[in-house]
């Protein structure tokens, strides 16, 4: 993607991630939003993009104001490090000429030891874990990396998964006679996917079968091990997180043990499987289970996969304009409830909202509405990237064209309301639309915006994602009044049912997850906007995505008021069992007081945003 991250923002050495506490630049005070407030105080953007084709001096000066506020942002952020310890920092992986692991954000980087790129089969691998605990090194994989978070930092052996990529379908010998006669009488098909394989590649494989995937996320760019090991999911207060749809684990965890892992009624004959496996441990207990899918690492490095597969299906999806305020009273019994999927996007400083309800397609919808998603849907949105103005500041800022945008709307808070409104309403399609539900999930050209987010999941009891909601509304509202700070995005509020993984954003019960993208230009924007969401997430009881940024009070304290204290127990129990040295620690597990034999005490950040 194309965001200019400032190089200080994540720099990692020996364990102990290093950062200067910064302060950013104040968005109010800033001169430069007073020119353009000059230049055009319209509400409507379509009268700044009317300027800037009418009058080549405004138009010249409107892109001079916005490198300008990008390059002094970029020089405010450099003044802000007095002993030139981040300086030093940058200089001297320069001489060592280490390879720097970045994310594809951009704002997250680190240096580990090693980078292996090579790791294409399971003896490497298992070779590779036995010399790490051997030589007392900390391991870790990454998949395609579109973490926001330090989920994956290490200072030891970085084990890149690109090339551990396959998707076939299970041998039945395997399997229990029980675990055949259900898949039979279900209409199941497993199959065996390698860790670093992305969905989009397990869909092609499954297409040419006639499978499906239960549900999806709105991205299929992630690889399976690092979308289910952070509890990614897609929406439905039925559906479980994306990790429901695996079954069984190969791990490989430190000192190059192998374990296939499965629950109590795992799928595995366990006769058949010895005789044919002698250096892999069936284990078939689901505490070990629930600790090993959604685990962000932390019990060592998963080499494959058996996931239950489903005929394939079509989805008819609806979507409806509406606002908060209407939507908010019925919300659970008309759309969550009602439909295999129910989402709402809303803008939280006009309060109009996009419902999004699918549904299995019959036969008879599937004929009367075909297979096809309406391009029209992306027209108004697409329009805005296209224009003259954006282009050019893109060329530049040297960025893509929705970085772009994102330091337009920074220069031009007033547009923001108005921006969101018009995203929304380029998602809408009055009549129906069917196709096959990978086309149909995937949110498509939000996904082409260089965003980060947070995602807070809150217990539906009680009203209380409906509470933590009209909280967040507020605090946005008054941000923006007295800050002059904005969400760049709608929101999104989607509902997953419970999990059975003990680290699962919905473990022991369903939830509703909202989410808060912004547009991505630098590092200290989003943390200032993100700051009252977050005093909110401990305030409702929020769970925050692992695999999405975390805020530095993410620490053991906090995951101890969000998650039932014997979930936590059992997982840092099965931590200690597969990694009695701490091969697999980095910051992040440190931080949440997930190490071998670690009480749940605070531990405190080294990192500052």
């Amino acid at each position: 993607m194309g965001a200019r991250p400032s190089k200080a923002r994540y720099q990692t050495r020996n364990t102990t991630a290093v950062a200067v506490k910064q302060e950013p630049p104040s968005p109010v005070e800033h001169p430069y939003h007073y020119e353009a407030y000059k230049i055009c105080s319209s509400k409507d953007i379509l009268d700044l993009f009317k300027l800037y084709e009418e009058d080549p001096n405004i138009s010249k000066k409107q892109v001079l104001l916005v490198v300008a506020l990008d390059q002094s942002n970029n020089s405010i952020r450099r003044s802000f490090d007095p002993t030139g310890l981040i300086r030093k920092i940058i200089e001297e992986k320069e001489r060592q000429k280490k390879d720097i692991a970045q994310n594809h954000l951009q704002n997250v980087e680190f240096t580990p030891a090693f980078i292996r790129h090579d790791i294409a089969t399971l003896d490497q691998l298992v070779n590779l874990m036995a010399t790490a605990e051997k030589e007392g090194s900390h391991i870790k994989a990454v998949g395609s990396f579109y973490a926001f978070g330090n989920v994956c930092e290490t200072d030891g052996i970085l084990v890149k998964t690109d090339l551990l990529s396959q998707c076939t379908q299970t041998d039945l010998s395997r399997l229990t006679e029980h675990a055949k006669a259900d898949a039979e009488k279900n209409d199941i098909v497993y199959f065996e996917v390698l860790s670093g394989t992305t969905f989009a590649d397990i869909i092609k494989v499954l297409n040419k079968h006639n499978r499906a995937l239960i549900n999806l996320g709105g991205f299929t760019g992630q690889s399976i091990a690092g979308a289910t090991s952070t509890s990614t999911h897609g929406s439905g207060i039925n559906i479980p997180p994306l990790s429901s749809m695996i079954v069984s684990v190969h791990l490989i965890a430190p000192g190059g043990h192998q374990y296939r892992i499965e629950p109590s009624n795992g799928i595995t004959n366990p006769t058949a499987f010895r005789s044919a496996n002698t250096n892999v441990t069936l284990i078939q207990d689901s505490e070990v289970f629930s600790a090993s899918v959604v685990s962000i690492g932390s019990l060592g490095i998963s080499y494959s996969f058996t996931i239950i597969t489903i005929p394939i299906y079509s989805l008819i999806e609806t979507r409806e304009m509406l606002t908060w305020e209407t939507v908010k009273p019925t919300m659970m019994t008309e759309i969550v409830e009602k439909h295999r999927n129910g989402e709402i996007w809303v803008n939280p400083y006009t309060g109009e909202a996009l419902v999004t309800k699918r549904d299995i397609a019959t036969k008879e919808e599937i004929d009367k509405y075909g297979n096809t998603i309406s391009i029209q849907t992306r027209k108004d949105l697409g329009s805005f990237l296209e224009h003259p103005l954006v282009k050019s500041l893109a060329e530049q800022l040297g960025t893509a064209v929705g970085t772009a945008l994102g330091n337009l709307m920074h220069l031009f808070p007033h547009y923001i309301p108005q921006l969101i409104d018009t995203a929304l309403k380029s998602q809408y399609h009055k009549t129906p639309i069917v196709d096959t539900y990978d086309n149909i999930y995937p949110v498509g050209i939000v996904n082409d915006f260089p965003a980060i987010s947070i995602e807070i999941s809150y217990s539906i009891k009680d009203d209380n994602h409906i509470l933590a909601t009209e909280s967040a509304i507020k605090r946005l509202q008054q941000l923006r009044d007295t800050k002059k700070l904005s969400l760049t995005s709608f929101f999104s509020l989607r509902f997953v049912a419970a999990s059975d993984q003990y680290l699962s954003m919905s473990y022991g019960e369903p939830r509703c997850a909202i989410e808060f993208p912004i547009l991505y230009t630098d590092g200290h924007y989003f943390p200032e906007v993100y700051k009252p969401l977050i005093e909110d997430a401990l305030r409702f009881g929020g769970r925050v995505h692992l695999g999405q940024w975390q805020p530095p009070s993410f620490n053991s304290h906090y995951l101890s008021q969000v998650y039932p204290d014997g979930g936590l127990t059992a997982f840092r129990n099965q931590i200690t069992k597969f990694d009695p040295k701490g091969t697999m620690t980095n910051t992040l597990l440190r931080q949440l007081g997930l190490v071998p034999n670690s009480p749940l005490e605070p531990v405190v950040r080294d990192l500052a945003f």
